[in-house]
């Protein structure tokens, strides 16, 4: 599922565990190779939705790794 964002996988994945009842989570984590937590992350966003409509932006500011930059000079 390449196309969706992080939230979006992690909701997917969660409704996907919950429609499976017991050891749904176990199975969806060997399946898809999503970690066990970030389902269960999930399953608490379904059962506590946010207030807010989600932005554009997916991960909080400054979070994710750091733009690499390229130097402009070309002293090596």
């Amino acid at each position: 599922m390449p196309h969706l964002s992080e939230r979006q996988l992690r909701l997917a994945a969660a409704l996907e565990a919950r429609s499976l009842g017991y050891g749904g989570v176990s199975a969806v984590a060997q399946a898809t190779g999503i970690a066990r937590g970030t389902i269960h992350r999930g399953l608490q966003e379904l059962q506590h939705p946010q207030a807010t409509p989600a932005r554009e932006q997916v991960r909080a500011r400054g979070g994710g790794r750091k733009r690499i930059v390229a130097p402009e000079s070309a002293d090596f």
